[in-house]
């Protein structure tokens, strides 16, 4: 969930339960203030019929509000309100809520019962007029301030929102510098500041990391090479078997050092982004082309090799990227395929792929793009590796499948 998110659905649970409590809470509150009112007027009813009875002798009746009678018991009682049911005859005998006051009063020497009682009815029509209201003006401050705050936290995380943009987006092999906007929030501000810091420090050991690399292979290269041309001598020379089984192995050594220092060397320039000068490409014609050349050793193997180019598949990318990524592309297929075996290169207008035959088991989509990863081959296991650089340098996106007991590369745009 978003942070944004998780911080308005607090604040909304937070309104909800507030609203519920508050809006009981206000309920009880105000029918007790109701209910005191109705008690302390039935008292004064109360000592009003008290003092006609002084005064005049006489005793009132109006049912079911006041029965006034003179009483059998021979002491006081003290007041006592509760709640009573009433059946009304005018509404089908429907029993109607009253708060009753009783007791028993001595009065110049005789006892009388008095029963005083306000209907609830009239209470509760005014409860409802009064708390409806207010719970709808609550429920609207509510959600007035739900929406305000709302867009206060949109307003307020604008800003992050933009760094975080701008941190996800950020690449060390870019040379502009991580640009961060400044906020009025002194945690933000501090969190800009520590990004920064750890990204200007990282992108300098990036570069300093990728200068050795790049240097490294350079230096390499030389004395590989040397080394090489001296072990190519030694094996014209006449040398005992054993001796040249030795010079052999280690000429092959050297030579395998040699390409995967070159492949190494060829990842740093790709990262580095010293291929420029990129041009319109159809990658079905150059697969065909390639195709061409490697038809001799295709035949050694007596691959069959099936075209399917009807349709061009074009992009913009550095010429001389676009044929290492189809020639690792094809010699992966070559050289992982089996004796009388297929290759069979598909090129539509959005995509070109080759598949070919070879283990009977899908690979691992994932691993088999990372460095130094192998499956049961010589190679150095660089080759698809430089193919998926190839692809993100270039806007293409490489894609691992197996169908049909083939083993598939599709080659498509980064945004399909």
């Amino acid at each position: 969930m978003k942070f944004l998110a998780k911080i308005n659905l607090n604040y909304l649970v937070l309104l909800t339960v507030m609203l519920v409590v508050i809006s009981f809470a206000g309920y009880f509150i105000i029918r007790w203030r109701f209910q005191n009112e109705t008690r302390e007027k039935l008292g004064q009813t109360a000592e009003l019929i008290k003092k006609q009875i002084r005064e005049t002798g006489v005793n009132c009746k109006l049912y079911p509000l006041i029965d006034v009678r003179k009483s059998k018991a021979k002491k006081a009682i003290d007041v006592v309100f509760k709640e009573i049911f009433i059946q009304n005859k005018a509404e089908d005998y429907e029993d109607e809520p009253y708060i009753e006051l009783s007791e028993t009063v001595e009065i110049k020497g005789v006892f009388y019962d008095l029963r005083i009682r306000h209907s609830m009815i009239e209470s509760e029509d005014m409860l409802q007029a009064i708390f409806l209201p207010l719970l709808f003006m609550l429920l609207s401050a509510f959600i007035l301030s739900f929406f305000i705050n709302k867009h206060f936290n949109r307003t307020v995380w604008k800003d992050f929102k933009e760094n975080l943009r701008a941190i996800e987006n950020y690449s060390f092999a870019q040379k502009e510098k991580l640009n961060l906007k400044k906020s009025d929030i002194l945690e933000f501000d501090r969190l800009n500041t520590v990004v920064s810091r750890m990204t200007n420090k990282l992108g300098k050991d990036y570069k300093l990391l990728k200068q050795f690399t790049e240097n490294a292979s350079h230096e390499l290269q030389t004395p590989l090479t040397i080394i090489s041309l001296h072990l190519e001598e030694l094996l014209q020379a006449d040398l005992p078997q054993k001796q040249m089984e030795k010079i052999y192995a280690a000429f092959q050594s050297v030579k395998r050092m040699d390409k995967l220092n070159k492949s190494l060397l060829l990842l740093t320039k790709i990262e580095n982004k010293q291929f420029a000068g990129a041009q319109r490409i159809d990658i079905g014609s150059l697969f065909n082309q390639k195709l061409n050349e490697y038809r001799v050793l295709a035949e050694s193997k007596n691959i069959q090799v099936i075209k399917e180019l009807n349709e061009k598949f074009e992009v913009s990318m550095n010429p001389g990227l676009a044929a290492i990524l189809v020639n690792n592309l094809l010699m992966n297929a070559l050289r992982h395929n089996m004796q009388n075996g297929k290759i069979r290169v598909l090129s539509k207008s959005n995509e070109t792929s080759i598949c070919n035959t070879g283990a009977k088991d899908a690979l691992d989509g994932t691993e088999i793009f990372k460095r130094f990863v192998k499956y049961g081959s010589s190679s150095n296991g660089l080759g698809l590796a430089i193919v998926k650089e190839i692809c993100n340098s270039s806007g293409l996106a490489v894609v691992y499948s197996f169908k049909e007991g083939q083993h598939c590369f599709r080659i498509k745009r980064g945004e399909q």
